[in-house]
């Protein structure tokens, strides 16, 4: 169990929600089972403890940061309760523009829309939406969020995805966000906080940061860090890509905005490079407690190091 663990987790939930996978959400008892086995293993830190120590040249041996992404109100009524149940703190990456409810982000619309509506009427629709914005449209039996992915511009995912779920749902996505409380609330967060747990920023609009250029860049990740220090009074370091990272992006943040000390990915393969905190990776723990004990652990233990 030698050197730093990072895991990631976006949605703990009792009941399934159409904006996240059914198939990725975990519920609080497992989640619970998981922290409760991890926190007799490891130490459970932030992700800016973790980076303050790397700075300060302490080894870093048998320390876990426990994150999330997305910003999910169930952070707040979930995942923090059973944290500081066992005196573990958590790193909580926020999409920026949807704190407070402000603004779905387009995923979250395209996983609703998926869940509410048949792949027929649902691939009709993107269809004709293509020719108002200009984009290639779907072959019938695509993925759409793969295809979403590619293919929407970035300056236009958002109206892409409320024009389409307006053509569709009988609310507005405002009423669903008032109705469903989606996202975290800023007085939430200022708890959070208080209570020793730390943010970072998943962006402003979760886009695919391949795409982007330096402005955009800027916008996405140095902007909405920035906004996160001055709204929420505390120091914001760290930055986790959406879908996870890329060479490009990433040699263009560390060159451009220094203040993002801490950079991180998905990890695809089992393998992480611990030496550098622009280069840090997470693993997906959205899996059962008998994966948790039984094969993840003693895979990690193996290969990261």
């Amino acid at each position: 169990m030698k050197g730093l663990k990072i895991f990631y987790y976006h949605l703990i939930s009792e009941t399934e929600k159409d904006y996240y996978p059914h198939q990725s959400t975990i519920t609080t008892k497992v989640f619970e089972e998981q922290i409760k086995y991890y926190s007799n293993r490891y130490e459970i830190i932030t992700i800016n403890e973790a980076y303050k120590r790397f700075q300060s040249g302490s080894k870093l041996d048998k320390q876990l940061v426990i994150t999330t992404d997305d910003g999910f109100s169930e952070n707040y009524t979930n995942v923090c309760p059973i944290l500081e149940k066992y005196k573990a703190k958590g790193s909580f990456f926020l999409i920026e523009n949807s704190i407070d409810n402000k603004m779905m982000m387009w995923r979250h619309i395209l996983f609703i829309l998926r869940a509410k509506v048949d792949n027929t009427t649902l691939y009709e629709e993107v269809k004709s939406l293509s020719k108002e914005f200009e984009i290639i449209a779907p072959e019938k039996d695509v993925d759409m969020l793969k295809w979403s992915y590619r293919q929407f511009p970035n300056k236009s995912k958002d109206n892409i995805c409320k024009s389409l779920w307006n053509r569709i749902m009988p609310m507005s996505v405002e009423e669903y966000l008032a109705n469903n409380s989606t996202y975290l609330t800023s007085e939430q967060i200022k708890e959070m906080l208080q209570n020793g747990h730390t943010i970072g920023s998943h962006s402003k609009t979760h886009p695919n940061t391949e795409l982007l250029n330096v402005e955009e860049l800027d916008f996405e990740v140095n902007k909405s860090l920035k906004r996160l220090e001055e709204k929420f009074e505390t120091k914001v370091i760290s930055f986790a890509f959406p879908f996870g990272a890329n060479e490009r992006a990433s040699k263009i943040i560390s060159k451009e905005f220094p203040d993002v000390k801490v950079q991180l990915g998905i990890m695809k393969k089992l393998n992480s490079n611990t030496n550098s905190p622009i280069k840090w990776e997470r693993l997906n723990m959205e899996t059962s407690s008998f994966k948790t004990k039984f094969f993840y652990e003693p895979l990690k233990n193996s290969l990261l190091h």
